[in-house]
């Protein structure tokens, strides 16, 4: 990410003042999140990674990153709010988001280890359960 930070919407944790050359957000690469999507708004980002889940970073002041508090956050966090659910599109303008679910455009939906039935949910291959079929049966 790049540009002006001054809502930490960026994610490089404390870094102050604009960046102007792309820079990794690290703290993404950590969790292990191999991003699928991003989504830009006035003083927030969303990152939504190939499992689906959903990350948030920026300001907060109206509780628009979706994390259950009014926190501004300066790297990304990641939202309980939709596990278990294929997010595929986050919006947001200077004081709300959005976002749509289902398994329509999602890179791997249940994994890759299931489908999607009408409501968007994974209905898992034999042998993998979870939410997002990521996980082995014993």
């Amino acid at each position: 990410s790049w540009g002006n930070n001054a809502f930490r919407q960026l994610g490089h944790g404390n870094v102050t003042g604009s960046l102007l050359v792309p820079r990794r957000v690290e703290q993404l690469a950590l969790v292990g999140a191999r991003v699928f999507r991003v989504f830009g708004g006035q003083r927030t980002a969303f990152a939504v990674d190939e499992a689906s889940d959903v990350y948030a970073v920026g300001n907060n002041d109206f509780g628009m990153l979706g994390l259950g508090d009014e926190t501004t956050r300066s790297a990304p966090a990641k939202l309980n709010a939709f596990l278990g659910e294929n997010v595929y599109k986050v919006a947001s303008g200077a004081y709300h988001s959005v976002a749509l679910t289902g398994c329509w455009e999602q890179a791997l939906p249940c994994s890759g280890r299931g489908a999607c039935d009408e409501a968007g949910r994974c209905q898992c291959d034999e042998g993998f359960r979870g939410y997002r079929c990521a996980d082995e049966c014993p």
